[in-house]
């Protein structure tokens, strides 16, 4: 999948086909591959940014949202809903790699933002996740 968004980027059709694999395809791992590939190479296409927020909030799979919320986070920090999906994951996503990795991209993109302190403190003593309130110390005492 990543050759082929590489090498036929400008086929018409590898968009498409990476649109649907992200959205459709039952696999979860061909889903955050499409979803990776769509940020990365095809970045100022409309539907891709539409396509991230979705597979970060509404995926089944837990390491496809991680991987949407990465992507969000790191190319598309300009959009207004960005942050709040952000936000939206590190407090309140099931899974606790989904939460780490909404905290890390907070700390890392976000410090600015006046309630990202306050999110990263609550949540690290409060996150019934060791791992989460690891990632929050880690990443606190970085940034």
């Amino acid at each position: 999948m990543q050759e082929l968004a590489l090498n036929f980027k400008d086929d018409p059709e590898t968009l498409t086909w990476l649109k649907t694999r992200a959205t459709t395809d039952q696999h979860w791992d061909v889903r955050r591959t499409a979803v990776g590939e769509l940020a990365r190479r095809f970045k100022d296409d409309p539907e891709t940014l539409t396509i991230l927020k979705s597979r970060a909030t509404t995926d089944k799979n837990s390491r496809v949202r991680c991987t949407a919320v990465g992507e969000l986070a790191r190319g598309f920090q300009d959009d207004p809903e960005t942050l709040t999906i952000l936000k939206s994951r590190a407090t309140t996503d099931q899974d606790s790699w989904v939460r780490g990795t909404a905290m890390q991209e907070l700390v890392r993109g976000f410090k600015d933002d006046p309630e990202t302190l306050t999110i990263l403190k609550s949540c690290a003593t409060t996150d019934q996740s060791w791992r989460v309130r690891k990632t929050v110390v880690e990443e606190l005492t970085r940034g």
